[in-house]
């Protein structure tokens, strides 16, 4: 499953994610399904020169892994929307 957010402003956005995610555990478990948290990544896409926030997402003292890069639907991305480790995974030196 992959969720997409989006706010201009970090501590927004902040507040946001930790707002959905009690949210999205409530409805898995409404569905009988379990959303595994330490399987769960967070990637935090930026713009070149980002201020250096941290984002701290989690829920009753778990929290959400940040990463970098992920692979999405085959596609490797990084935190600035580049496609690098792509094109070196296709293309290897």
């Amino acid at each position: 499953m992959t969720l997409v957010s989006f706010n201009r402003n970090f501590e927004d956005f902040s507040s946001l994610s930790n707002l959905v995610l009690p949210r999205m555990i409530e409805w898995f478990e409404g569905n009988k399904l379990v959303l595994n948290l330490e399987k769960t990544n967070i990637i935090k896409f930026v713009t070149v020169n980002p201020p250096l926030y941290t984002l701290t997402t989690g829920y009753k003292d778990k929290y959400i892994k940040q990463i970098v890069y992920t692979n999405l639907l085959g596609l490797q991305l990084d935190s600035h929307l580049t496609q690098k480790d792509h094109i070196d995974q296709i293309f290897p030196n």
